[in-house]
């Protein structure tokens, strides 16, 4: 079986078409290279798990393998709020971008995160795994991560230490066999959980490498979360908080979505409802849930216990039922 160029739904051109098993043995006729275990892990499921030729959604991620029998260089188009990240799993990878040319050893990953283009140099024989996804979500665990709002910085970021995040590995290798066994997919919980995991496993790398100005703090809205947190009862329109951090109404929407994925009436509202939590989960607060709600800036009890409930998954007078069963114990 021959393939001359890196199967392309994810962004790269195809020549011909490739069959359903990956183009290289695992006898490469070179010596081996010293490579991660999780790496390995995933080589082996390519290898013997079963080759996914063409992209497999699954959440909003899409994941499928890549190979090239001949040394290839292609040119990698992003799309527009979408990122990739991809894994060498028998060859390295050499990306060139404007101004730079990294190399990802086999036993790391490269994260793309920019719309554009990057050039990608396949060596002869190789093998990887390619995993589309959009760009704010990670963003939003990176904020999550670091406590204040920050984005991605960096065209490309090489992320070594792979097994260093055991989280990472298991949320890979389940995503894997979802797409390896995609006649037969995984129940929602667990795409979910699985994709959830991945998001939270890839945020802890790339934070790893904030000193090396993988990722920018996005001041307007980092200022902005800490006027809300002082007050999350405070009724703010966007133009007004807009004006207190000194940018546009426009700039910091644009800012909320691209560093947290949520609008900031979104925000506001999380924010609002974690104060709740927090107040009835401790099993002391006395009182009624009408107050609660009028505390932390809901107009009402109905308009608080849907929204509770939608973010939770148990209304408030449960979540203050348990506190108090147990702090009785």
């Amino acid at each position: 079986m021959d393939c001359d160029l890196p199967v392309s739904s994810y962004g790269l051109k195809r020549r011909r078409a490739v069959s359903s098993m990956p183009c290289v043995e695992p006898a490469m006729g070179t010596s081996p290279q010293p490579i991660c275990a999780l790496a390995a892990e995933l080589r082996d499921m390519a290898l013997l798990g079963g080759f996914v030729p063409q992209a497999h959604g699954i959440n909003d991620l899409t994941i499928e393998h890549f190979c090239s029998r001949k040394k290839a260089s292609v040119e990698h188009r992003i799309r527009s709020g979408r990122g990739m990240l991809l894994f060498p799993l028998v060859e390295p990878l050499v990306i060139v971008s404007p101004g730079s040319r990294s190399t990802c050893p086999v036993g790391a990953a490269v994260l793309i995160s920019r719309t554009g283009t990057a050039g990608i140099l396949h060596k002869a024989d190789s093998l990887g795994l390619a995993i589309e996804l959009p760009i704010d979500r990670l963003n939003a665990e990176i904020s999550a991560a670091l406590g204040e709002a920050y984005k991605l910085g960096s065209l490309t970021i090489i992320l070594d230490e792979l097994d260093e995040v055991p989280t990472l590995g298991l949320a890979l290798k389940a995503l894997l066999r979802a797409a390896q066994n995609a006649p037969s997919p995984l129940k929602k919980e667990t795409r979910v959980c699985s994709a959830s995991l991945f998001y939270h496993a890839l945020a802890q790398l790339v934070v790893g490498r904030a000193k090396d100005k993988a990722v920018l703090r996005v001041r307007s809205v980092s200022d902005a979360m800490s006027i809300i947190q002082r007050d999350p009862a405070r009724a703010l329109e966007t133009e007004q908080l807009a004006a207190l951090v000194g940018v546009t109404a426009q700039t910091l929407r644009k800012g909320f979505r691209a560093s947290l994925g949520l609008s900031v009436k979104e925000y506001i509202q999380s924010v609002r409802l974690e104060r709740a939590h927090a107040s009835l989960s401790s099993g002391r607060d006395s009182r009624t849930i009408s107050e609660v709600a009028n505390a932390a800036g809901f107009a009402g009890a109905p308009a608080f216990t849907r929204a509770y409930v939608k973010h939770f998954g148990e209304t408030p007078s449960r979540t203050r039922a348990d506190a108090v069963r147990e702090a009785e114990c």
